[in-house]
């Protein structure tokens, strides 16, 4: 077990400001006309085009603990790394591990429990961890690099909504919450299988949705909430969202602590992405805070529909077994003067 103090996952991501400056160095590398995606594209994977309509999906996440047991811990860890190659339409076929631990701290039991239940995650996505790199390092982190295949007519970006496409969402908000309340001993550990729930599930649903033609854009929702993914989707039109607070799923086990406890990273994203928003007085103003810049660590997948097949995704999601998620929580509109406005329920007539 873990001091709770330490606790991270995608709560110590870099501020979304800050990687902007970061990354200028980055910018003008050597042009290759095989690759799709690069960094510059705020993808959630480089895509690498190998010839006859398929793609190379290539992406990296590692992170300091988000729970306090280490096997959890390397399940959350695994499925958040395998969550961006599913973003994107593909399918994992390959990973490796990478790995910060103090040797003094742990011991080569605690490591293998993070492993294993790494290799837990990766057995549900029938791929195998096939090495790594360990370093000797101050803080414990451990993450993945994972290999994935895509067909080039599969692919999901998470720039390409279109006016009047409608917004869903495969799982609940509100893990870092939750985890805050965890932090301060609010809630115990064992009554929140809930939320380890949702943290340990695979995204695995992304590479079907890659293969729905009336589906515009995906991406993942992870550390910069809900409202910094948003941004990045609409970042590069001339398009704004209506969002529709009351449709928004929330775990249940945050929902106590909804106004109580933040974590830092929600003041972070706050700072980044408050001057993109709009609340209405119809939405509670703290329950909006706390939920619309809350750091999710491995959160569902967000991504639009053709409004003309709002009927065929419903269908889809219930016949997948996720009938909590087949109402919009928004809608792609025309420039408003913010890019996001936050509405309450639409009332939208579901056929």
């Amino acid at each position: 077990m873990l001091n709770l103090e330490q606790l991270g996952g995608c709560s110590c991501k870099i501020p979304a400001s800050t990687l902007e400056k970061i990354l200028l160095p980055l910018k003008n590398q050597v042009l290759d006309h095989h690759l799709i995606l690069g960094h510059g594209h705020n993808e959630d994977c480089a895509v690498y085009n190998l010839g006859n309509d398929n793609y190379l999906v290539f992406t990296t996440d590692f992170f300091t603990p988000v729970v306090p047991n280490l096997f959890d811990f390397g399940q959350i860890a695994a499925a958040n790394a395998l969550s961006d190659i599913y973003a994107m339409g593909g399918k994992p076929i390959m990973a490796i591990s990478v790995l910060g631990y103090d040797t003094s701290l742990n011991s080569v039991e605690d490591i293998q429990e993070i492993l294993a239940g790494a290799k837990k995650i990766c057995n549900e996505a029938h791929i195998n961890i096939c090495g790594g790199h360990t370093i000797e390092s101050k803080s414990l982190f451990f993450g993945l690099a994972v290999t994935g295949l895509c067909s080039s007519n599969h692919l999901k970006r998470n720039n390409t909504l279109t006016e009047n496409d409608y917004l869903f969402i495969t799982k609940p908000l509100g893990s870092g919450i939750s985890l805050q309340a965890l932090k301060k001993n609010k809630i115990a550990y064992n009554d929140m299988q809930e939320t380890i729930g949702v943290l340990t599930t695979l995204n695995a649903i992304g590479e079907t949705i890659g293969s729905l033609d009336y589906v515009t854009a995906m991406t993942d929702l992870t550390g910069f909430g809900i409202v910094g993914h948003l941004t990045e989707m609409i970042a590069q039109s001339n398009l704004s969202i209506e969002l529709y607070f009351d449709n928004i799923p929330i775990l249940s086990e945050a929902l106590p602590y909804l106004t109580l406890y933040k974590p830092d990273a929600c003041f972070r994203n706050f700072s980044s992405y408050n001057n993109h928003v709009e609340v209405s007085d119809q939405v509670d103003a703290q329950k909006a805070f706390s939920l619309l810049y809350d750091p999710q660590t491995n959160g569902g997948l967000i991504f639009g529909v053709n409004e003309a097949f709002l009927h065929h995704i419903i269908k889809f999601l219930t016949d997948h077994h996720l009938n909590d998620f087949i109402k919009p929580i928004g809608k792609v509109v025309s420039k408003k003067s913010k890019p996001i406005w936050v509405g309450a329920d639409p009332n939208i007539e579901m056929k």
